[in-house]
């Protein structure tokens, strides 16, 4: 039984309940109420168990990430152990065992049909959440606050970052592409017809349209302290490793809702025609439904809802006819919801199947070590300069819905 069928469920229990009390004559149930109220307590008990039971499972769903289309999953589990600090390491001639971080670049070199005079590292890497390390530095210099008598590395104070929105979503990945990708896809199937007695079979044919993807460049540059760098120390790998982590998925992620299309940057679902316009309902009760059931006329099966975080407020602040919280859950009927700041409006719900979404990278990650750098040269720090190769592509865009929530 689905979210929404439950609490369906306890919604009728609770106007049954409503309905006998109601319908009360003098102080006290009669023996049948007193009977049919105690059945619809412990029923909406043991529906209220099963919501919590399913709002777990629904929460675990949620925090699954999306499956790759491409690649050798062996490869993939291998990557995950990649050393970021070992590979830079190595990179700035340390004596260090980077023999796993060489071959992997070597590997994806092979893959990509391509060299480079810097690091490859699988996208993989930076997939990982850092939970209880993050960032933030003092105004010491770059990395130069992180080399102390009594370095207390597993204490490291990160910025407030959020979180990335489409984790977890199903959004679909390619990788290791090379030139430009067009996807084939069915616009209008062939469809059957009654006929007659020597009368000719109907005939129509179907339609085919193609969904383009093509290489964008996204990237950032740092500059590190050289004993930061050079220290082996598990924290300043996670430490590392999380905040080129945020900065490049963020940036990803906030291409994938809302990219323009526009000075080199990918078309994000906002942005992509065929979205569906969706008529505003008058009650705040009926904003998800509504919108939800628009995508299940279009045969959309999964939903999940993506909205701006100011507009938690609104929703923390509806009640019931009890005067009760109502609660995200019940507002969203059960549905996945992520709050995030990457909506670009305050009021501004998105609902849709996130696997419809596509995200092509044509390249590794690629780390350029960079120790001569006059800015980082004279102090004796080290830039480095990470970039990806990717684009965005909707399969269907009638898989999403929004509409603006008045004010």
């Amino acid at each position: 039984m689905k979210m929404r069928d439950l609490l369906d469920k306890q919604t009728r229990i609770h106007n049954d309940l409503k309905g006998i009390m109601a319908s009360l004559e003098g102080d006290d149930l009669t023996p049948e109420q007193e009977t049919r109220a105690a059945g619809l307590q412990a029923e909406m008990a043991k529906v209220k168990r099963l919501i919590d039971v399913q709002a777990d499972i629904d929460e675990a769903e949620r925090r699954m990430t999306g499956t790759p289309v491409t690649g050798d999953p062996k490869l993939e589990r291998e990557m995950r152990s990649f050393s970021i600090i070992k590979a830079i390491q190595h990179h700035l001639g340390a004596k260090v065992d980077a023999g796993r971080e060489l071959e992997i670049s070597a590997e994806l070199g092979r893959i990509e049909g391509r060299s480079t005079d810097g690091i490859l590292m699988p996208y993989s890497v930076f997939e990982k959440r850092a939970d209880t390390i993050t960032t933030g530095q003092p105004s010491g210099g770059p990395g130069s606050n992180l080399v102390a008598t009594d370095h207390l590395g597993n204490q490291f104070i990160d910025l407030l970052r959020e979180a990335n929105p489409l984790t977890g979503l199903g959004v679909r990945t390619l990788t290791g592409l090379v030139g430009n990708v067009d996807i084939p896809k069915l616009k209008e199937s062939t469809s059957v017809g009654w006929f007659g007695e020597n009368s000719e079979i109907p005939q129509t044919e179907a339609k085919f349209a193609k969904v383009q993807l093509s290489p964008k460049h996204v990237g950032a540059w740092a500059e590190w302290s050289r004993n930061m760098l050079l220290q082996s120390s598990p924290d300043i790998e996670s430490i590392l490793r999380s905040d080129l982590a945020q900065v490049l998925a963020m940036e990803v992620a906030r291409a994938t809702i809302n990219g323009t299309g526009a000075d080199d940057e990918p078309l994000g679902i906002l942005n992509t025609t065929g979205i569906q316009e969706v008529t505003k309902p008058t009650a705040a009760m009926d904003y998800a439904p509504v919108l939800a059931s628009a995508l299940f006329l279009a045969n959309v099966s999964a939903v999940s809802f993506l909205a701006n975080s100011g507009f938690k407020l609104t929703v923390d602040k509806l009640l019931t006819t009890d005067g009760l919280p109502i609660g995200a859950a019940t507002f969203f009927r059960g549905y996945p919801n992520i709050w995030t700041s990457l909506v670009p409006s305050g009021n501004l719900l998105i609902a849709g199947d996130f696997s419809d979404v596509i995200q092509g990278t044509w390249s590794a990650v690629e780390v350029l070590v960079n120790p001569y750098m006059e800015s980082a040269y004279k102090k004796g720090n080290v830039a480095l300069r990470i970039i990806l190769t990717m684009d965005v592509a909707i399969r269907h865009p009638e898989s999403f819905a929004t509409f603006e929530v008045p004010a």
